[in-house]
């Protein structure tokens, strides 16, 4: 006759076996909070890169003397800050745009980027870019020559 404490479990192996749960169930969790926040930054991406590309179609509209550079904030409703119900205080970014004359009077590079906050309504942003406030360079780029 066996006795019954042999077809238990004894307490360090409970706590043992708890303990491995707890750092699996961690693993997971943690790997959950990082695909939140590159969803958020891929959101961001994108509507920032639609957000270039519209600037840029804009620019194309535009007579070929009249093509300048420029610099514009935006704020978390995509607004610019030359535009009506723009909030200063929601800002998210800046968009520049650097025209060079190539070698030729009837050539312009026209070359737009952003760098903005992602996930800027959080106390978790992250800037995309070197700096929302001097931007030099970004992820969020396009580049178009257009002729006279």
């Amino acid at each position: 006759m066996t006795k019954s404490s042999d077809k238990a479990f004894t307490l360090i192996e409970l706590l043992f076996t708890f303990a491995i749960l707890v750092f699996c169930l961690c693993g997971i969790l943690l790997t959950y909070i990082n695909m939140f926040i590159l969803s958020d930054l891929a959101r961001d991406l994108t509507t920032v890169t639609n957000l270039v590309q519209l600037k840029m179609e804009e620019v194309k509209k535009n007579n070929f003397e009249s093509i300048t550079a420029f610099r514009l904030a935006f704020d978390e409703n995509l607004l610019f800050e030359d535009q009506l119900g723009y909030d200063s205080a929601k800002k998210k970014g800046i968009v520049v745009g650097e025209v060079n004359v190539l070698g030729y009077d009837d050539l312009k590079k026209i070359k737009i980027y952003a760098c903005f906050k992602s996930r800027a309504a959080s106390k978790l942003s992250r800037i995309v870019g070197n700096d929302i406030n001097n931007c030099t360079s970004s992820p969020v780029e396009v580049v178009n020559l257009i002729a006279k």
